[in-house]
């Protein structure tokens, strides 16, 4: 019997983070975070962290805003520290080993999916690479934070190191699973054949 998947186990969710020089699709990436987890359960399975190369990119095209770069001056001592890490991974390493994360039928997610997957889909094409994840599998954790508000269902987490992209990945899947086990115990589940 050939062994389950991470996906097949229920772990079929990815909550993906970026931070970047900017808002456009070709902006460049300064990091992405992930983290894989199962949505009913609320168990994050395991998490991932990359900081591209900025420069790379920068030779292939990509854009920096001058105001994100502005913005980004104004962000925590730590913040701006990441920015200038030296451990930065080619961009052809990372989306190899992204590919390896995100392995097996899933459901990808972000605050704000015409961001953080736009821009990553953008990256791989700019490389000639299949774009991860097709459009019809995006979830946008966005939904769950305006029903969370919307019905008082939002839990009070604060997320200590805002602007890392492994952190807000982190914050942002316990947020979306605490939302929905609360509208578990109030919505029936229909018989899954």
């Amino acid at each position: 019997m050939a062994e389950k998947t991470k996906a097949e186990l229920g772990f079929n969710h990815i909550m993906i983070d970026i931070e970047a020089l900017g808002t456009q699709r070709d902006c460049v990436i300064v990091s992405v975070g992930a983290t894989r987890f199962n949505l009913s359960t609320g168990k994050i399975e395991s998490k991932k962290y990359w900081e591209l190369s900025m420069r790379e990119q920068q030779q292939k095209g990509r854009t920096i805003s001058a105001d994100t770069v502005q913005w980004w001056s104004y962000q925590s001592t730590s913040t701006i520290m990441a920015l200038q890490s030296n451990e930065r991974k080619p961009i052809l390493d990372f989306i190899k080993e992204f590919d390896q994360f995100i392995e097996g039928k899933c459901f990808f997610w972000a605050k704000g999916t015409n961001y953080d997957l736009e821009i990553i889909s953008d990256l791989y094409r700019l490389y000639e690479q299949k774009p991860p994840f097709r459009y019809s599998k995006w979830v946008d954790a966005r939904v769950y934070y305006f029903i969370g508000k919307y019905f008082g269902i939002l839990p009070q987490l604060e997320n200590q190191s805002a602007h890392n992209a492994l952190e807000d990945a982190t914050f942002q899947t316990k947020v979306v699973c605490a939302i929905h086990a609360a509208m578990q115990k109030h919505i029936p589940r229909r018989n899954q054949k």
